[in-house]
């Protein structure tokens, strides 16, 4: 669990180099810029925006640009289908989000499956191949156990764990983003 103090002030994994200026001559450019993002406090900003560093460093060699932007993402998912209309064509985008989410430089953290979602991750879902390779690749998977209880597919759950809706809840009230499907 992280502590409150963790949770003010998080660096979003972003450091780059920008391009030498025409005024700069032969030196390389060493300026640095660190971007951090800050944990949605009403007391620290309306919008939750980010603050830049700008800072300058004599030793600074081959600095690279990582921005992670789906740091604490959760992705609710509260159906097997996506979209409304045919079932069918529903399951198929289901199918092409997920492989389309697998191979995102960057994926989020956390899925939550819920209600109708929990057979995507049970036994002859045709998205478990995506959902195993998210999990290898460090995405936490979660199903609702009610859930699983109520379609009784408490044994057959394929990927990922099942939890109650306190730890739920919990997930989704700490998440930076949460997208709902």
């Amino acid at each position: 669990m992280k502590s409150a103090e963790d949770s003010k002030l998080k660096r979003v994994e972003t450091v780059f180099k920008p391009a030498s200026r025409p005024d700069a001559g032969s030196e390389p450019n060493t300026d640095i810029v660190a971007i951090y993002n800050r944990a949605l406090n009403p007391d620290q900003t309306k919008c939750g925006g980010y603050y830049i560093d700008i800072g300058k460093e004599e030793s600074v060699s081959n600095i690279s640009l990582s921005i992670s932007m789906y740091a604490n993402l959760v992705l609710l998912i509260g159906s097997s289908v996506l979209g409304r209309g045919d079932d069918q064509q529903g399951s198929s985008l289901m199918n092409s989000l997920f492989y389309a989410i697998s191979r995102l430089e960057s994926v989020p953290a956390t899925i939550i499956l819920i209600n109708s979602g929990v057979f995507l991750v049970s036994e002859g879902s045709p998205i478990l191949e995506h959902l195993k390779s998210l999990e290898k690749r460090g995405v936490e998977i979660i199903s609702s156990a009610s859930c699983l209880e109520y379609y009784k597919l408490q044994d057959k759950l394929m990927v990922g764990y099942s939890s109650n809706m306190y730890s739920i809840t919990e997930k989704l009230f700490t998440a930076a983003r949460l997208i709902s499907i």
